[in-house]
């Protein structure tokens, strides 16, 4: 999984963690979520705009920090970028 950010990515890993089948890695060009919409409060001394990961993602649930070129996302077979234009591809 592509980034953990909005929370969306977050809770689709941890979704995800129900089924037995799959392997779940999350690639994140951070260590740490950052909720973007406290960030306001983060710069103001009033509240934190971050979460650990390890506190965010469930069992089993494996955090790469690092980015991902976006014009090699290999997904089932296809090259994808953004995620819902993808192409098959034969190399």
């Amino acid at each position: 999984m592509l980034g953990g950010g909005y929370d969306a990515g977050a809770m689709a890993a941890n979704h995800l963690r129900q089924r037995a089948d799959i392997t779940i890695t999350v690639i994140n060009p951070r260590p740490v979520f950052v909720e973007r919409i406290r960030l306001h409060q983060l710069a103001t001394g009033t509240g934190a705009a971050t979460a650990d990961y390890d506190e965010l993602l469930g069992d089993g649930i494996r955090l790469v920090v690092d980015t991902a070129d976006p014009h090699r996302v290999w997904a089932a077979g296809r090259y994808c970028w953004p995620p819902v234009r993808c192409w098959t591809t034969t190399t």
